[in-house]
């Protein structure tokens, strides 16, 4: 098992990480926790306005859904610069459960989530949910077959003039 701390100072702002690790064996994990503190973290913010095809006709009319050829109204977006922070996890094991023919079979699992404020009170946009997935797989020294579930969860935690995203799940497989 590797522990990791760190502390960076090249940065605009402050990093702190720690890091647990274990690469070797039959459970192996890697389990991650961060603080950032940015000092003008420049970020996209929406401005509520709609826009159609120019600069110039932002704003101009109060329903924006299509434009006169048909086309969908676009979301104006202004870059801005506060102080933020974030804060976060990632959390990932893998357990071999026993051989079988010529390789091995096991389960594997992952949980993250980054949550990011600025100084001033309210969310950073843009932040993804909290994702939770496992899955199974078997591998030997020629090929690696797995199946997992990743299921995002709802975001609520937004910033200023965005929506809330419902969750989603992801089923995926791979062989190789």
């Amino acid at each position: 098992m590797k522990i990791y701390w760190s502390w960076q100072s090249d940065h605009p702002g402050r990093v702190s990480r720690h890091l647990v690790r274990k690469t070797r064996g039959r459970f192996r994990y890697d389990a991650t926790a961060y603080y950032t503190r940015y000092d003008g973290f420049i970020f996209k913010a929406l401005t509520g306005v709609e826009c159609e095809a120019t600069l110039a006709s932002c704003g101009e009319h109060e329903d924006h859904d299509d434009d006169e050829h048909g086309r969908e109204a676009l979301d104006q977006v202004l870059f801005e610069q506060r102080d933020a922070n974030f804060f976060g996890a990632e959390l990932a094991g893998q357990y071999d459960v026993a051989q079988i023919w010529r390789g091995t079979w096991g389960i594997e699992g992952q949980y993250d989530f980054v949550r990011a404020r600025f100084d001033e009170g309210g969310n950073v946009p843009r932040i993804p949910p909290h994702r939770l997935g496992g899955g199974v797989y078997c591998r030997d020294a020629n090929r690696f077959a797995k199946a997992e579930v990743l299921h995002a969860f709802e975001q609520n935690q937004i910033g200023e003039n965005e929506t809330d995203t419902p969750g989603y799940t992801l089923v995926s497989a791979e062989l190789s």
